[in-house]
């Protein structure tokens, strides 16, 4: 219900976008907590740039960009999806290290990672792309053609028919990838539009130098 809401309100702002974009959400959480670290963290990113951040410190989505306060009751909403996100991935994050058969406790800290993708083409066509790593490795990937996870290495071969069988939800997470996820980087671009502009226009002008020297 909280999902449809935020789909709602955000529906309410024009969209002002023009050629392709991205939107990134990462996941971080230690599987124990560390002097001076956050233990659960999501940052986000349109087109690279960070505009939006939840911690297990401060427990709220806080946008990073002026032009966003405006959207208060959007990050409020965002902020109770983050925390309900971070009781689940908690649950995730044990599920891979006690299938993995790795040593759970303040000597040998795990760093689970999720990465959760959407791109919106310029020719108005969607891609998007999901990885789950532990420790640097990657697992486990999105295999968008039979819309199913899929293991990246051969060790993770039992470990992504178990979080099938336990965790079956790729085709929520396609749903939520290409409609949400998406809806949401289309008002995101509209309140950084300008940012975003200078951004592109710095970056041709710096390609264009570069072509000049050669």
């Amino acid at each position: 219900m909280a999902s449809y809401i935020s789909l709602v309100f955000l529906l309410c702002f024009p969209a002002v976008y023009s050629g392709s974009h991205m939107l990134q959400y990462y996941v971080t959480m230690l599987s124990t907590s560390q002097s001076g670290l956050p233990q659960y963290s999501i940052t986000a990113y349109v087109d690279d740039v960070q505009y939006g951040r939840y911690t297990s410190d401060t427990r709220r989505c806080e946008p990073l960009f002026q032009s966003l306060m405006v959207l208060s009751k959007h990050f409020d909403i965002q902020t109770k999806n983050a925390q309900y996100t971070e009781i689940t991935q908690k649950v995730l994050m044990d599920f891979i290290v006690d299938r993995l058969n790795k040593t759970y406790d303040n000597r040998n800290n795990h760093v689970y990672q999720r990465k959760m993708v959407c791109e919106l083409h310029e020719d108005g066509t969607v891609g998007f792309d999901e990885e789950v790593a532990l420790d640097g490795k990657e697992l486990i990937v999105f295999d968008k053609e039979r819309v199913a996870y899929a293991p990246a290495t051969q060790e993770a071969v039992l470990l992504t028919q178990l979080w099938t069988k336990h965790f079956s939800h790729a085709k929520s997470d396609k749903l939520f990838m290409e409609n949400e996820c998406t809806q949401h980087m289309k008002v995101y671009i509209s309140f950084m539009k300008s940012f975003l502009t200078k951004k592109e226009f710095k970056g041709s002008r710096q390609s264009v130098s570069t072509e000049e020297q050669d």
